[in-house]
């Protein structure tokens, strides 16, 4: 959560609510560049996005008192906080099937052979998969934050 918000006397409530907004998304900001450049830390990808859901919900509050840019940016932080959301998906599904496939192997490696155990390849193949899928995702990711730095 940011440091505290210094609220100006005399300031309009909108005027007052920016504020808060501004706040929160340059903690928003300051967390995406130290995410991107660490992509193999699911953490830092996971507090970015924890960070931003404050974010959210106060410019929904705020989306009619303020005109299309702010909507803009209100769909824009959304659709990454989606992305970031099935990142996070996606980092825990790869957590358990790797902790699922060395349990597996433990299991195996004591029944004393091939035939005994349960295969694996299933496991592997899931797992295989969801990194596949984070990749994907992370690239949609990384494009869609250039996009935005450069509009």
């Amino acid at each position: 959560m940011p440091g505290k918000v210094r609220l100006k006397r005399g300031r309009s409530f909108l005027e007052q609510a920016m504020l808060v907004v501004d706040a929160l998304r340059a903690r928003f900001l300051s967390l995406q560049a130290d995410a991107l450049r660490h992509p193999e830390e699911p953490e830092k990808l996971h507090e970015m996005r924890i960070a931003g859901k404050p974010l959210r919900y106060l410019m929904e509050s705020l989306e009619g008192s303020y005109g299309k840019e702010f909507k803009r940016n209100l769909r824009e932080l959304e659709e990454t906080l989606y992305l970031l959301g099935s990142i996070h998906d996606c980092d825990v599904a790869i957590g358990i099937l790797t902790q699922y496939r060395e349990e597996l192997s433990i299991a195996n490696a004591r029944a004393g052979g091939k035939s005994a155990g349960v295969p694996s390849r299933p496991v592997t193949a899931l797992l295989l998969s969801q990194q596949a899928k984070r990749n994907s995702l992370m690239r949609q990711l990384h494009r869609m934050l250039r996009l935005q730095e450069s509009a």
